[in-house]
């Protein structure tokens, strides 16, 4: 059996954190602290994970949390053989997998949190509607500076630009069929162009860090490939203006691996909500019998 975890990233660190992994594992968050200057327990406790979600200390928590979270699971008998990560887990997936160590993610969420701090966006989730036809819609209102950030699902998506144009193109989605366009609480477009100068000055920074051959694949966001040890520092950079490609990624594990078990670390709902889409429309479309490759087990953990 092919055991897949799946670290989701920002709001890992929500209201509902068990202070007890602190507790648990001191050395992590003694080590948190010594990198960031201050304490992630206390700071969680004095704002629970409010503000963007995509602010320095928010990025760090989830970062943190993560990381104590999977440790509590391999502790209970957890044995992956893929990980990969969603937006910001794709680092404690590298971390699980013995690309880089806990210091050094920690050092490089937060690193790439600041770089990005001078450049304004918004970002919002639209469900209901395929990349296709967004495209087209965006396309004939002229819309065409907004970009797609993550690709979850067959019907679920997430476009970035200038907060002007995403306020714009929530009705002209909605009339176009969208069931929601959510905005989301973030302030910094990550993975879009617009980040592209921060990618590159933070691709200068990855110069100077080491990164290890993956001990089990790791699914990189923007190729939904598995990382090499050669190119991981180039797919980080890449990483931080490309969009997140989470529906191949998934695709990815289940087309190899049809009875793969999926275990979700950090968002657990989310997580679980976006496979379930992904899995169910494979059934829909596929060819009888072919798409039933699925019967994927996936735990509510």
């Amino acid at each position: 059996m092919t055991h897949v975890v799946l670290f989701s990233g920002f709001g890992s660190q929500g209201k509902d954190v068990d202070e007890g992994l602190f507790d648990r594992y001191p050395d992590l968050n003694a080590a948190a602290a010594d990198t960031l200057g201050y304490s992630i327990r206390d700071r969680l406790r004095a704002d629970q994970g409010t503000g963007p979600l995509d602010s320095p200390s928010n990025q760090a928590a989830a970062f943190v949390v993560n990381a104590m979270k999977y440790r509590a699971r391999r502790e209970d008998g957890l044995t992956p053989d893929i990980v990969m990560g969603r937006d910001l887990g794709e680092y404690n997936a590298l971390e699980a997998a013995g690309v880089l160590d806990f210091g050094t993610g920690l050092r490089l969420v937060r690193l790439r949190a600041e770089l990005a701090g001078d450049t304004d966006g918004a970002m919002a989730a639209v469900l209901g509607l395929t990349p296709e036809e967004i495209r087209a819609v965006l396309r004939s209102a002229d819309l065409r500076d907004l970009v797609f950030t993550s690709l979850n699902t067959p019907y679920q998506s997430v476009l970035s630009g200038r907060p002007c144009d995403i306020a714009r193109a929530e009705d002209i989605l909605l009339r176009a069929g969208a069931y929601d366009v959510r905005p989301i609480a973030m302030g910094r477009p990550f993975h879009s162009p617009l980040l592209a100068a921060a990618a590159e000055k933070f691709r200068d920074a990855l110069r100077g860090t080491t990164f290890e051959q993956p001990r089990i694949p790791v699914i990189a966001n923007c190729t939904a490939l598995p990382y090499r040890q050669e190119s991981t520092a180039e797919i980080l950079a890449r990483h931080m203006r490309e969009p997140v490609r989470w529906h191949e990624s998934i695709r990815w594990a289940a087309d190899r691996f049809p009875q793969a078990v999926y275990t979700a670390i950090g968002d657990q709902r989310l997580l679980l909500k976006m496979l379930r889409q992904i899995f169910a429309e494979s059934i829909r479309s596929g060819p009888t019998g072919e798409a039933s490759r699925s019967p994927v087990r996936i735990p509510s953990y």
